[in-house]
């Protein structure tokens, strides 16, 4: 499974995780039953908290891909981060040439 892929399914299961949140909230307001009230406060504290694990996941994936964009956009050659040499194409002064084209 691609990044992408995580990604989207992480997502999903926040979403779901909100949905149940929200459901809880209106049984909550509809009930004055104490073991149900008890039972559903235990059920938001439980998705809240998965919530702030899904969040926390779906930041080290976003933190995976800048480190794997950073990665494909290094320059030079042996790619060992800093610019690549300049290119030099043909005699310069430092060997007897000009550096200007012959009038």
């Amino acid at each position: 499974m691609n990044d992408d892929e995580v990604t989207s399914n992480v997502h999903k299961k926040i979403d779901r995780e909100k949905a149940l949140i929200n459901a809880a909230n209106a049984m909550r307001q509809s009930t004055n039953n104490p073991a149900v009230l008890s039972r559903l406060d235990t059920q938001l504290r439980d998705g809240r908290r998965n919530i702030e694990y899904l969040e926390g996941r779906l930041r080290e994936l976003q933190m995976r891909r800048v480190g794997a964009d950073m990665e494909t956009m290094r320059l030079g050659p042996g790619s060992n981060g800093g610019p690549a040499p300049p290119v030099h194409g043909g005699a310069g002064p430092q060997q007897g040439g000009s550096r200007y084209p012959p009038a």
